[in-house]
């Protein structure tokens, strides 16, 4: 009896992970992932450094001192240095430096704004797309929600440097190891955009399980590039710094690909629940 039983789960589950992968595949391909990922890729070449100097100059403009600034900027270009390489990143920091330093004055302040504001926008359009989801929240509703944004940003990032300067220490290093200090943020960060971004309810299980693909799939992707990087560049020394921009642009590519799969996973995890409920109600 027992072992019909067994047979009959393993059947269930058999089918219920098979119509799972149908619905992932079925919901990669209507939400376009390839144009969404590539759109975004392009907006973040064209954000990247207006964004990141808006963050650190309202860092800057909240009281952030010297010591924790340089920090926070090295947290930021912590994982472009991984992907691209030390050449690379040392142009975007002295690009975000220049902007610093340059006194742009108010039209070019509301140019880096409405540029970072720009990158959120596809970004909140990217994950509605491949919700098939309509964004129906007003306009003057998602101004506010970016500002918000930036300003919690930096107070995030100087919580989160403080935390990992704990973390250094031996205390921290007993009771929390680095390794998992980073991937439990990322997990956070994935599950509060899985579950707050898109423009309906969102089930805390399905955005949950997402953030924790996604964030495995990140760690790969990042722990790959960072492997190709060091080889490519130890390898290469005449042709290591003009293949950075490829690099780079494959990377960034890359991590919307596993940013997006994760949003698709999270959607066609819900719709698969709410299906089986469905049934499971009609047949009740």
């Amino acid at each position: 009896m027992n072992t019909k039983k067994l047979a009959i789960f393993g059947k269930l589950t058999t089918r219920r992970i098979r119509l799972m992968i149908t619905d992932l595949v079925h919901q990669l391909r209507d939400g376009e992932i390839q144009l969404v990922a590539a759109s975004l890729s392009f907006s973040t070449l064209l954000s990247v450094v207006p964004f990141l100097s808006v963050i650190l100059a309202t860092f800057k403009f909240l009281g952030g001192d010297d010591i924790l600034y340089s920090r926070v900027e090295n947290l930021l270009l912590l994982y472009f240095k991984e992907a691209a390489g030390a050449q690379f990143t040392q142009i975007i920091k002295t690009a975000i430096r220049n902007i610093h330093a340059g006194g742009l004055g108010f039209v070019g302040a509301a140019f880096l704004v409405i540029t970072s504001f720009r990158l959120m926008h596809d970004m909140e359009f990217g994950i509605h797309r491949v919700w098939n989801q309509k964004n129906t929240r007003p306009l003057i509703k998602r101004f506010f929600i970016y500002f918000f944004l930036v300003i919690v940003l930096p107070v995030f990032l100087a919580i989160y440097v403080g935390f990992t300067t704990l973390v250094r220490m031996e205390f921290g290093k007993q009771y929390l190891p680095g390794t998992a200090t980073g991937v439990s943020t990322l997990v956070l960060v994935l599950y509060l955009v899985y579950k707050y971004v898109p423009d309906l309810k969102v089930k805390a299980k399905s955005a949950f399980l997402s953030a924790l693909l996604a964030a495995a799939g990140l760690w790969v992707v990042q722990s790959t590039f960072t492997w190709v990087t060091v080889k490519f560049f130890r390898i290469s020394n005449i042709y290591g710094s003009f293949a950075a921009m490829p690099i780079f642009l494959i990377w960034v590519l890359t991590v919307w690909y596993v940013i997006l799969g994760g949003v698709a996973i999270c959607a066609s995890t819900q719709r698969r629940q709410l299906l089986e409920n469905e049934e499971n109600t009609g047949i009740l």
